[in-house]
């Protein structure tokens, strides 16, 4: 489920103060899908009404964003485009709308067919309106925008269970509001049905287009007329994206092409309506398999979507098993990543043991994507830790050693990926001690540091770095935690990480914040901070008698460098080995030609065969990071251990070979391997076949 990258209430407070163009940007990129998708339900698939509501909507947010800090703002832009599609449907130039729609509505409903027409559609987004602008928000931002519980808590001001609360009554609401105009549906079915409305993100021209129209619209005075969006940026492929919304809407490339809503009903309509009539209250597997099938091969829209989800609700939990063994020997690949997800993710809403585990065991994610990818896993399993991180834990201890969960991913093992989600959810309720209780229960000491990397910024997918004034207590428990780490090497490489970050995310403040944690080892500190975008150097005193931290440029390498030696040698160090640590905190951070060039005005100094060693293994000879040979052979060239160095070369090159022979041979003609070592690559190509 998709987050925020920035929070829309930030957003908001800075485009109202300072009319920021960036701001304003960022809040039509995440609320645009879900007014496109909502205007689109309410005019009935009339893409040019569409366009020129979600601009009005937009529009409106710029000229009124002053007076909207205090509101949800996807439940005020969700009313608005309601409102303003209502408008577009009264209105005479959108009569043949109106007239469409009103047959529609004075047709009567087969109510069996209820959760399976576009008449729903329009009951939901009214019922939607008819319910308090508590209840109504909590569900715009849980199906419409695809917020998790604990950001819907921050906006509502509630607790994630409260919230979860919130949502469940809200929906049991909208049933009892529909039941009254004699629509029954639980609130199972009302989930698969909102959710199912949900609408993928427009492209960053559009955005752009919009952001534009709404700013200068906006600032203008007068009856200046409202500017469209180019209408060909809304057609065809971008169309039918927001149209179908979500995963289960994609189609098959055989499939027929996707149609609006407004297409005129095909020859097939009748026959299709009467096949859902007889499409039983408890079909048998092969049944739901056949009906799957046959709603896939119809036009992709948003009631296709939700005819899949109404069927895969005929399955129940136990029977889940078995749908997917037959699923396996009946469905295409396609077929499987449709329909393999949302099912599971229904079970593990109930179970989420049983269901990770059936997951993990039957090899789901292969079965979907034929590749020996672990997304699914690695989805259930951050919404798992984010709920209940005790029982998410227990299970990943319990299948610690699992095929599927030891294999390579990034710097260690998926395993080691889906432990970060743990120790970062434990961090965000301000649970330090609990972090390293958690990281010692781990099996190896590379496991218990690879469980923190996500802390000290290590890996970027899980980096939870929100250090503030407000937190630095918090922060600097966790700092004596790693510096109590039980391994030399770890330790400092989760230190010298955590003062890189430091860096990166408050160069103005690094060396305050330093001073302040007073490191037990402040040379690996002043490693971490050499490699940051900016150093603040010596405090001077200015003409008021204040002192100032002067910061230097990240070219500055050299002074830089100086004071992580003078801080070397005050703590007994030798010119060597300062220089050789300085060498592997400089590695991660500048681009090859420009480390080896500062590599060879020291040479004769410096002992890193080691750290060349790994680069190499790394980047291809033992395949942690495949297709990488040629980068492998260049650091391996680089060890001056003849034999070690030798051994790497051929072993990269055997496997650049194998790879990709074509550039393999290239790379031979070229002339781009080491001259002492062309003569091996050559008789190593010779000799395979």
């Amino acid at each position: 489920m998709p987050m925020m990258t920035t929070d829309s209430i930030q957003l908001l407070r800075e485009f109202s103060h300072s009319r920021s163009e960036q701001a304003f940007r960022g809040l039509v990129r995440e609320h645009s899908p879900m007014v496109f998708a909502t205007a689109l339900r309410k005019l009935n698939g009339d893409n040019a009404a569409a366009q020129d509501v979600t601009q009005e909507v937009f529009t409106l947010l710029a000229r009124k964003a002053n007076q909207l800090e205090s509101v949800v703002l996807g439940g005020w832009l969700y009313r608005q485009t309601c409102r303003r599609a209502a408008d577009h449907v009264r209105s005479e130039t959108r009569r043949k709308s109106r007239e469409m729609a009103a047959m529609e509505t004075t047709a009567s409903p087969n109510p069996g067919d209820a959760l399976d027409s576009r008449h729903l559609a329009r009951e939901l987004d009214d019922a939607l309106l008819s319910l308090p602008a508590t209840d109504r928000d909590a569900l715009v931002l849980r199906f419409f925008e695809g917020k998790d519980y604990r950001a819907i808590g921050n906006l509502l001001g509630l607790g994630e269970e409260a919230t979860r609360k919130r949502i469940q009554r809200a929906i049991d609401c909208l049933g009892g509001s529909l039941k009254r105009k004699g629509i029954t549906a639980g609130s199972v079915s009302l989930g698969i049905a909102l959710e199912s409305f949900g609408a993928a993100p427009l492209p960053a021209e559009t955005i752009s287009q919009l952001t534009g129209t709404a700013l200068t619209t906006a600032g203008s005075s007068g009856g200046v007329a409202l500017a469209t969006l180019l209408k060909t940026m809304f057609a065809g492929v971008l169309a039918s994206s927001l149209v179908t919304g979500s995963a289960l809407a994609l189609r098959q490339s055989n499939a027929s092409p996707v149609t609006t809503a407004t297409a005129a009903p095909s020859k097939s309509s009748p026959r299709t309506a009467r096949q859902m009539d007889k499409f039983p209250e408890h079909p048998t597997l092969e049944q739901i398999i056949a009906e799957i099938r046959r709603i896939r091969s119809g036009p992709g829209n948003v009631l296709t979507a939700m005819r899949l989800k109404v069927a895969l609700a005929k399955i129940q939990i136990p029977q889940i098993p078995a749908f997917v063994a037959l699923g396996n020997k009946q469905l295409n690949q396609a077929e499987r990543k449709e329909i393999y997800q949302p099912l599971l993710t229904l079970w593990w809403n109930q179970d989420p043991d049983a269901a990770m585990t059936f997951v993990l065991r039957e090899k789901i994610d292969a079965k979907m994507q034929q590749l020996g990818s672990n997304y699914l896993v690695g989805e259930l399993f951050r919404r798992w830790a984010e709920r209940d991180w005790q029982a998410s834990e227990a299970w990943l201890m319990r299948n610690w050693e699992d095929e599927m969960l030891r294999k390579k991913y990034g710097r260690g093992a998926f395993r080691n990926f889906l432990s970060m989600w743990i120790t970062g959810e434990l961090f965000s309720h301000n649970d330090v001690d609990g972090i390293f209780a958690f990281s010692r229960r781990l099996p190896t000491i590379d496991d218990q540091a690879k469980a923190l990397g996500n802390v000290v910024g290590m890996d970027p997918m899980h980096s939870m770095w929100t250090y503030a004034e407000a937190n630095k207590d918090q922060w600097q428990k966790f700092y004596r935690g790693l510096e109590q780490f039980p391994d030399d090497h770890w330790r400092r490489e989760l230190t010298r990480n955590f003062w890189k970050n430091i860096g990166e995310h408050h160069p103005g403040n690094a060396l305050k914040i330093q001073e302040s944690f007073h490191p037990a080892d402040p040379f690996t500190a002043s490693l971490g901070l050499l490699s940051v975008k900016q150093l603040y150097g010596k405090s001077e005193q200015n003409l008021s008698g204040s002192t100032s931290m002067k910061p230097n440029p990240v070219n500055d390498r050299a002074r830089r460098e100086a004071a992580v030696m003078e801080i070397g040698l005050a703590q007994g160090m030798t010119r060597t080995q300062v220089l050789t640590a300085i060498g592997g905190a400089l590695s991660d951070g500048m681009k090859p030609d420009e480390y080896f060039a500062w590599v060879d005005t020291h040479k004769g100094e410096l002992e890193l065969d080691d750290l060349f060693a790994a680069k190499a293994r790394e980047r291809g000879v033992d395949g942690v990071m495949g297709g990488r040979q040629p980068e492998a052979i260049q650091w391996a060239s680089r060890i001056s251990d003849a034999e070690l160095r030798r051994s790497l070369c051929r072993a990269a090159f055997r496997r650049f070979l194998v790879g990709n022979p074509e550039f393999a041979k290239k790379y031979l003609d070229q002339g781009d391997a080491p001259e002492d070592l062309a003569e091996d690559f050559n008789d190593i190509a010779t000799a395979t076949p």
